[in-house]
């Protein structure tokens, strides 16, 4: 594995931290991803029938395994279809294409026009 690849995940910070969540990756068995994921990853947050690219950067830790659960800020590709709809608690899934690869649930909100009303 090359060097390159983890110090780009080390020094990965989002410029806006939307929310924060707590995701647990699912297993390769379960039909999760068959290798790490870097801090930096950009799945899909998928809830309610929608979708929307989300970048996520990783609390306390530069990768982790299929099977694992992190912690990790996240900003949203396009913030404004979130707009009065998230909540804390709110459970969501990270998918890869048609396949989900995680599941997740909001612990914070830090963009305060997001949340649901």
């Amino acid at each position: 594995m090359s060097d390159f690849w983890f110090n780009q995940a080390k020094n990965f910070s989002l410029k806006e931290k939307e929310i924060e969540a707590e995701i647990q990756f699912l297993t390769t068995e379960e039909g999760g991803r068959s290798s790490f994921i870097y801090s930096g990853y950009r799945g899909t947050f998928h809830y309610d029938g929608q979708y929307n690219s989300a970048a996520q950067e990783f609390i306390g830790q530069v990768k982790c395994y299929p099977g694992n659960i992190v912690n990790a800020y996240m900003a949203f590709a396009a913030p404004e279809a979130q707009i009065g709809r998230l909540y804390e608690g709110l459970i969501f899934d990270i998918t890869e294409g048609a396949r989900i690869v995680a599941h997740g649930t909001i612990l914070k909100i830090f963009r305060k026009d997001l949340v649901k009303t």
